[in-house]
């Protein structure tokens, strides 16, 4: 295969796409994974929550939480943290840490993945002589 890539490399159009393949390896290789930090002022309006189940924990340390504990925090779906445990998860993700609810985030945008399918190119050479397909260009 590398051969192949090798000697096709001699193209013009194949070393476009060549260049193309390796710049979009490394952008991707180099690019952060995950999901974003949740936005800052998301983060600071965190609200308490209303009312608390008497065994009620948090999911992170599992200390008890109750209603007069003021570092008690609830996210859009629900959960309830300490907010010493979530505040530390949402500056490094913008999820609920339990079912991943996606949260505001001060991040723009990613841009959309290019479809691999675009740097695909297929040549077939069809003999109608004999019906036989010359797949790799090997016959001229």
């Amino acid at each position: 295969m590398f051969d192949r890539l090798r000697l096709s490399a001699d193209s013009p159009t194949h070393a476009a796409w060549l260049a193309t393949l390796l710049e979009n390896l490394m952008a991707s290789a180099n690019a952060p994974s995950g999901p974003p930090p949740a936005s800052k002022a998301f983060i600071a309006a965190l609200p308490r929550p209303k009312s608390l189940a008497p065994d009620a924990t948090c999911p992170i340390c599992t200390e008890p939480l109750d209603e007069k504990d003021s570092d008690a925090r609830s996210l859009p779906c629900g959960h309830t943290f300490d907010r010493e445990c979530v505040v530390p998860w949402l500056e490094l993700r913008n999820t609920c840490p339990m079912c991943r609810l996606e949260l505001p985030t001060d991040a723009p945008p990613k841009p959309p993945t290019p479809d691999p399918a675009q740097f695909v190119t297929t040549r077939y050479h069809v003999d109608s002589d004999d019906g036989e397909d010359d797949v790799y260009g090997m016959y001229g």
